[in-house]
């Protein structure tokens, strides 16, 4: 017995039939693009402010490794002047949004 003919595939949206229903398709696309750039760009500027503060605090533990290596009073106060005038006021800046 022979198969059945495969019927035709059905598009995932629906192909509107009436000039309201495109333009309600078109408004509903709209929306949906715009959803999409926002959450993106909601991503984008958290990454931004994650991205700098991970660079000073790498740059803080290098520092820092480099200075307990041969410690020197200068040198850990060169260590203390970075956390409180680069790390911390980064880490206040981040916590805020």
């Amino acid at each position: 017995m022979a198969d059945p003919p495969a019927s035709p595939a059905v598009p995932a949206t629906p192909i509107p039939t009436q000039r309201n229903d495109l333009t309600q398709e078109l408004i509903a696309r709209a929306a949906w693009r715009q959803g999409v750039i926002a959450s993106i760009n909601v991503a984008a500027t958290i990454l931004a402010v994650r991205l700098i503060l991970l660079l000073a605090v790498l740059g803080a533990f290098g520092l820092a490794w480099v200075a307990t290596q041969n410690a020197q009073p200068m040198q850990l106060g060169a260590v203390a002047l970075y956390l409180a005038g680069v790390i911390l006021p980064l880490v206040w800046l981040s916590g805020r949004r």
